[in-house]
């Protein structure tokens, strides 16, 4: 759904931003965040700026992406 309000195909590649105040969270994503990236086939995973939060086990998440 975010790529689709940031007016992005989904072959499109991005660009995609994180952050978090939960160690756990934070953990994670750190670690596991080459296997995101594949998946939603981004250039860049990184803790930044975020635009947009969600929720991830009881924990609230911003994100941000951006066409690369």
């Amino acid at each position: 759904n975010a790529r689709k309000q940031a007016g992005l195909e989904v072959a499109d590649r991005i660009l995609v931003s994180w952050s978090s105040t939960a160690p756990e969270v934070r953990e994670a994503l750190a670690e596991h965040g080459n296997i995101v990236a594949r998946e939603v086939l981004a250039t860049q995973f990184a803790e930044g700026s975020t635009s947009e939060t969600c929720r991830l086990n009881e924990h609230d998440v911003g994100y941000g992406i951006a066409k690369a």
